[in-house]
């Protein structure tokens, strides 16, 4: 039997067609598979940076300017959604009553703003006021400047807002000295702890005895977080209060059992940074004088005094809190 047998002389015609088809064919999927996770990537790039927010921050305001100075803030627009970004911010300057006055509320554009990148857009200036208690949301004596985007609607879709505090000026006049003084009015010896701003000018100087040390901050009006101190003296007793509670007090005047009531100064109702306690000193073991209730109640910014009185038996209570 004859063996068939054929010398390698290369490829024929039929087997290099062939060969360049196959090749073609794999080379063509392959470009598919590359260009598929290729553009997988991109569009995962994408889409990982539009979940990044466009943001914005104020600044070029001081924390605690003085009355009259100019205020120049700027915003800051940072872009990182992954596409260009434009729009109209809503920019609000919040001043006391709630900022209502010429400038208060504006709109201003961006203009377009790339992708990775941020832009500084000035605001308009201001002069700072002093405080007239009227608008306190944003803690004791501060107010902010915001700024603000909503666009609920696609291509944008998005929001977001930013502001930077600062605290307004007491007027110089408005804060006071609140003193305590023992009031001294018969030879029965009957005692009233009072407290009053007039000083070491009180007279009669024979009534009212100056208690050195004991005094403290208080305001002559209303500013922002303060709330007016009553007075008011119960009948048949010489115990002066001073309180904050509007219910004590429409209690008193229902039962007709207290004097008029006269607003002595104001205080703050809460505690806060730069704020002391003021306490209320009392004791229910009446000791009655004359005829009277001998006064049961001091009030005294002096911790130590408080609690060498609580050592007593007499309770401790904070009735409000004064200017540090």
């Amino acid at each position: 039997m004859k063996k068939f047998s054929k010398k390698n002389n290369g490829f024929s015609h039929f087997e290099l067609v062939l060969l360049v088809v196959v090749v073609a064919i794999i080379a063509s999927v392959g470009f598919f598979v590359y260009n598929k996770n290729n553009n997988k990537s991109k569009a995962d790039s994408i889409a990982s940076n539009a979940s990044q927010p466009v943001s914005c921050t104020v600044t070029g305001i001081v924390s605690s300017p003085s009355y009259g100075t100019e205020q120049s803030p700027v915003v800051v627009i940072y872009n990182k959604s992954g596409r260009a970004f434009s729009g109209e911010l809503l920019v609000e300057l919040q001043l006391n009553n709630n900022g209502n006055g010429d400038g208060a509320r504006y709109n201003i554009k961006t203009g377009v703003i790339k992708n990775g990148l941020s832009k500084s857009l000035r605001l308009k200036s201001f002069n700072i006021p002093y405080a007239d208690g009227t608008f306190a949301n944003y803690g004791p004596l501060s107010t902010a400047v915001g700024v603000m985007y909503n666009d609920p609607l696609p291509p944008n879709k998005r929001s977001f807002s930013c502001s930077t505090k600062f605290t307004l000026p007491i007027k110089p006049e408005a804060l006071i000295t609140v003193y305590r003084y023992i009031y001294n009015t018969d030879p029965y010896g009957r005692t009233t702890w009072l407290l009053g701003t007039m000083g070491p000018d009180a007279k009669p100087a024979s009534e009212y005895q100056l208690e050195k040390g004991k005094e403290f901050k208080a305001f002559s009006e209303s500013v922002p977080d303060t709330k007016p101190v009553y007075y008011y003296t119960k009948y048949g007793t010489l115990s002066a209060t001073y309180t904050l509670n509007t219910d004590e007090m429409a209690k008193c005047e229902k039962d007709n059992t207290c004097s008029k009531f006269d607003i002595k100064f104001y205080a703050y109702d809460k505690p806060a940074p730069g704020r002391i306690p003021v306490y209320a000193v009392k004791t229910d073991k009446y000791a009655y004088r004359g005829g009277y209730v001998l006064s049961n109640v001091i009030y005294t910014a002096d911790g130590s005094e408080a609690y060498s009185y609580k050592n007593k038996g007499w309770t401790v209570t904070t009735a409000f809190w004064a200017q540090k």
